[in-house]
């Protein structure tokens, strides 16, 4: 009796086995049909370009031996087969990417742990097929010990960056035509706890990012954040440093986002349909001078006497104004000092723009001969 069932379990040992091995066959067969696919698909991909531009060269010359080739027509063509091969390399750079798809969020909390999570579309290798699970595609790993307390800031900080990364991958989806991405809301990050954090994401050849962190020690927080998409239409670097503790100053603020609002205005920044890039800039850079750190005693007291200082001395300058007609002075401003870079790029087939913005602002007091001496750097 016992032999029998021994033999029992061997055969249906011997059926899963063979199971096994005409699915893997299966599942291999399915994966070198795919990879075969992504050739020819890349073979295409080249063919049909090259069809685009015999197409589109035959209009010229048509329309050239008609007469009818004015700057109308040439820039509508251009536009035509810009807009036509960069949705095949779009189609192309899908097929053969094999890491497509991600986001990674890190966040470092003020004792120095980490947690990373990470999701990633899977692939189609047999290798990964055979151990593949439901969560595979989702990785999380932690470095240190998590309180309850960093636990709590943790998830009310990732609440907000998965609706941001949402924002995010819904406009490289689109390639930016309409840009929407709400800004970060740094209210949600508990600096109590947290030290900073980054978000990571890519969608076939596009990439985009958000960093944000406070450095105790010189006493400053910057946010970073840049986009990449499909490396020719739209990239944009900005980054912006600033006091850890500040005074707010909304007068200060306004004035120095109508200047930096009046730059956008007269570049790309004002283009048709990236108005909402405008306003992305504008708003990230406001958020780091109105979402403050509450400052201890000591520092209130240092911010106190310097934003005095400043307005002393901008009192005197305006009563020199009155005392002087026809004068006009620089003031200083009591805005908090910072160091801001933004970068951006936009090409089309017609034209190409680009913005270099570098804005900074240090401010010194000390003392000179039993006065107070102060000086302002921008």
């Amino acid at each position: 009796m016992s032999e029998h069932f021994s033999k029992t379990d061997m055969s249906e040992r011997n059926i899963q086995e063979e199971y096994l091995k005409s699915a893997q066959v299966q599942i291999a067969t399915s994966a070198d049909i795919f990879l075969q696919q992504k050739n020819k698909i890349a073979e295409l991909s080249k063919l049909f370009i090259a069809t685009s531009k015999d197409a589109h060269s035959q209009v010229k010359e048509a329309l050239t031996n008609l007469g009818q080739l004015g700057e109308s027509a040439k820039s509508y063509l251009a536009e035509s087969e810009y807009y036509i091969e960069g949705e095949i390399n779009r189609l192309h750079t899908l097929a053969m990417d094999k890491d497509s798809n991600y986001f990674t969020f890190e966040v470092t909390t003020q004792e120095g742990d980490t947690v990373l999570i990470k999701y990633q579309k899977p692939e189609l290798h047999l290798e990964y097929l055979e151990s593949a699970t439901a969560h595979d595609n989702l990785f999380v790993m932690v470095d240190g010990d998590i309180s309850e307390q960093e636990q709590k800031a943790l998830e009310t900080l990732y609440e907000k960056a998965s609706i941001y990364i949402e924002d995010n991958f819904n406009t490289m989806a689109f390639n930016g035509e309409n840009f929407f991405v709400d800004k970060f809301s740094l209210d949600s990050f508990d600096s109590s706890v947290l030290s900073g954090f980054e978000i990571n994401m890519k969608e076939n050849s596009n990439t985009a990012s958000y960093r944000y962190q406070i450095d105790n020690e010189p006493q400053t927080k910057t946010l970073e954040t840049n986009m990449n998409l499909g490396g020719i239409r739209l990239n944009y670097d900005f980054s912006l440093t600033t006091d850890l503790y500040q005074t707010k100053d909304a007068e200060a603020l306004a004035k120095n986002l109508e200047q930096l609002n009046q730059i956008l205005s007269e570049s790309n920044g004002n283009k048709v349909g990236h108005s909402g890039l405008n306003n992305y800039f504008l708003d990230n850079y406001s958020e780091l001078f109105t979402n403050n750190e509450d400052p201890d005693d000591e520092t209130t007291k240092e911010l106190n006497e310097r934003a005095n200082i400043i307005k002393s001395a901008n009192d005197q300058l305006f009563d020199f104004e009155t005392k002087v007609p026809l004068t006009s002075l620089k003031k200083f401003n009591s805005l908090a000092d910072h160091q801001f870079n933004l970068s951006v790029n936009n090409h089309t087939a017609a034209k190409s723009y680009k913005t270099d913005i570098d804005m900074s602002q240090e401010t010194n007091v000390e003392w000179l001969h039993q006065s107070k001496h102060l000086t302002q750097a921008k």
